[in-house]
């Protein structure tokens, strides 16, 4: 499903064993400093596996965590006393090792699924693991098959915590559960199914000369969770953000007669975000949240693309109904002048049902 790069190392304390023949079987263990960790990008056929541990389910919430604009399932965890040299060669480690005295190797790998693989796209997510009062800072997140393994004292928590814009959450990487959770983000599916077209026209006058403009809008799909990714904004306790993608065209600044004695204008329109859409959910009205006013005045006859609208709505909520009733500033151009002008007649309002599905 996702393509692994060939497999890096992204290390920041390395334990350099200098012993003869290290790395073979054979070769006596080596207490590891109480403070090794490392981060191994494994394959993406989940090479090196680990044995002896707890495998978490593909479904379900156990040892997932998501996030601002990421996910990470825990595939398995592993805790240990001591890794061989044929495990650690496995690992990607050097090894054999052995934990100091008190402490054990806690290690667990990110499945290839239900994660993120950033492809240095994550400047801003602070990600760090914390284990008892250590804080392990993590220059880029785990992602996507990495194998975390860490020195922690016998039964101390190990904890991986992730923020964006001062909101954060954690994973015990021990047992798979989480510290913290933001649960809007858990227990119902982002992506929202909704595909939808709005094809109309109303009448603009200016100067006493009548022109149709056409509109077309196009919902392609949604998305709904308590972080804004395009705003980059959250949205408050208990609720989400729900923003639909839309592509737009309009014959407002072509689509007028040649014909001199028409003297029909084009017309240079931005559609308002804010006067264009409203959501009605749970038998409240509801204002979009963004300010966004898209130039319509499009030349080319192309299409353009428009900023779909943004709504805050309650995290529980399980439908709502999208009115589209398109509005915005417009200016009436002719060769030789310009006026100000609205709808004489505007388009039709339409109304379109929105069903949130749960995982």
């Amino acid at each position: 499903m996702l393509f692994m790069p060939a497999r890096r190392f992204r290390v920041l304390f390395v334990l350099v064993l200098v012993l003869s023949g290290c790395g073979r079987p054979s070769s006596p263990a080596v207490d590891a400093p109480v403070d090794f960790w490392v981060v191994v990008e494994a394959d993406g056929d989940l090479s090196p596996t680990l044995d002896g541990g707890r495998v978490f389910a593909a479904s379900g919430t156990e040892g997932l965590l998501i996030g601002a604009d990421f996910s990470l399932q825990q595939r398995v965890v592993s805790v240990t006393r001591d890794i061989d040299a044929v495990e650690a060669s496995a690992y990607g480690l050097r090894g054999p090792l052995h934990a100091p005295a008190g402490h054990e190797f806690v290690l667990t790998q990110v499945a290839t699924q239900r994660c993120s693989d950033w492809g240095g796209n994550a400047a801003g997510l602070a990600s760090e693991v914390v284990v008892g009062e250590r804080v392990i800072v993590l220059d880029d997140p785990l992602e996507c098959g990495d194998l975390l393994a860490v020195v922690a004292p016998v039964g101390v928590a190990v904890t991986l915590s992730v923020t964006t814009e001062g909101r954060g959450q954690g994973l015990n990487l021990r047992d798979g559960t989480r510290v913290g959770e933001i649960p809007e983000f858990y227990g119902f599916a982002e992506y929202v199914a909704f595909a939808e077209s709005y094809e109309q026209s109303g009448d603009v006058t200016a100067k006493g000369v009548t022109r149709d403009v056409s509109l077309s809008l196009t919902f392609s799909a949604a998305a709904r969770g308590p972080w804004d990714r395009h705003g980059e904004r959250w949205a408050g306790d208990g609720r989400v953000w729900l923003r639909f993608a839309v592509t737009c065209s309009s014959d407002a600044y072509w689509g007028f007669s040649p014909e001199v004695s028409k003297h029909e204008p084009a017309v240079e329109w931005r559609l308002s975000a804010a006067d264009s859409y409203s959501l009605v959910v749970g038998g409240e009205t509801v204002a979009p949240a963004n300010d966004d006013v898209d130039d319509l005045s499009d030349r080319s006859g192309e299409g353009v693309t428009c900023a779909g609208p943004v709504f805050g709505i309650p995290a529980t909520a399980e439908g709502a109904t999208l009115r589209v009733h398109p509005d915005g500033p417009m200016r009436a151009v002719w060769s030789d002048a310009t006026a100000a002008t609205k709808w004489s007649k505007g388009p039709p309002p339409a109304e379109y049902a929105v069903t949130f599905a749960p995982l």
